[in-house]
């Protein structure tokens, strides 16, 4: 027994260096988290541990660091990735223009029904999978009455888009074209 008793309090105090390290580096470990760590393996460079098998958070501290700020980091670095690798901020840009250019937009009633329509040219060397047009609806006074967009699918390196968008409700009588978007 005394050895399962002795191996029982060097957990205990390798999980305390855990939180201790962990709180000292900045990291949060919330209450639940710190029962259900256990060491798993020594190192030079200190305890490895690992959650209890079955914990949600299994695995999330090593080496008595929370290892959430490397996962975070590598999350904001893929997000960062992503965001240049898309919208309009994608592909080569021919001559300076806007990667997707609105060439032109107005509004257009047709069979008893409004619409705003345009057209937006792909200025990039590469394909949008998804282009979008997002418009702001207004009435006569100015108010914010709804909004609405149009959206279309693979948009070619040069190609030109001719977008429709219905105008609801009744009552909206200008727009702003907020954002086009494509990826």
């Amino acid at each position: 027994m005394a050895g399962r008793e002795g191996a029982v309090a060097h957990r205990e105090q390798v999980r305390r260096l855990a939180v201790q390290e962990a709180l000292q580096e900045g990291g949060r470990m919330p209450a639940e988290r710190r029962g259900c760590l256990v060491a798993t393996r020594f190192m030079s460079g200190g305890p490895d541990l690992a959650c209890k098998k079955g914990c949600k958070r299994e695995g999330m501290v090593r080496g008595g660091k929370v290892t959430r700020r490397k996962s975070f980091v590598l999350l904001v670095c893929a997000l960062a990735l992503l965001l240049a690798c898309n919208g309009s901020s994608s592909g080569s840009v021919t001559s300076g223009r806007p990667n997707l250019e609105l060439l032109n937009d107005r509004r257009d009633y047709e069979e008893g029904l409004w619409y705003v329509v345009g057209t937006i040219r792909n200025n990039t060397d590469r394909q949008y999978s998804y282009v979008q047009v997002e418009i702001n609806l207004y009435d006569d006074s100015g108010a914010q009455v709804g909004s609405t967009l149009a959206n279309t699918n693979n948009l070619e390196s040069g190609g030109i888009w001719k977008f429709r968008a219905f105008m609801w409700p009744d009552n909206s009588t200008e727009y702003k074209i907020m954002d086009v978007t494509g990826f």
